[in-house]
């Protein structure tokens, strides 16, 4: 779903991971405490961005949008 969604703010490459497929023994998610319902926005050089609680997709969008600085007033295409 964010895949999708990201594709229509950025052009710039980007990848969407669940913790699950990374860390199968999770290890890694209760290190970092991460919750269910959560994104978080890794950088390429490992720095965390942002963690967005209740992710949705316009939180998401947001985010994205600060992180890389874009200032366009819509999402190209709209959020379906």
């Amino acid at each position: 779903m964010f895949a999708q969604v990201l594709g229509k703010v950025t052009r710039a490459p980007l990848a969407v991971r669940e913790l699950a497929t990374m860390d199968g023994t999770g290890g890694l998610a209760d290190e970092l405490g991460v919750r269910p319902d959560e994104a978080w926005l890794i950088r390429p050089d490992a720095h965390i961005a942002a963690i967005i609680p209740h992710a949705g997709p316009e939180s998401v969008v947001a985010a994205v949008r600060r992180a890389s600085r874009c200032t366009l007033d819509r999402v190209v295409g709209g959020l379906e």
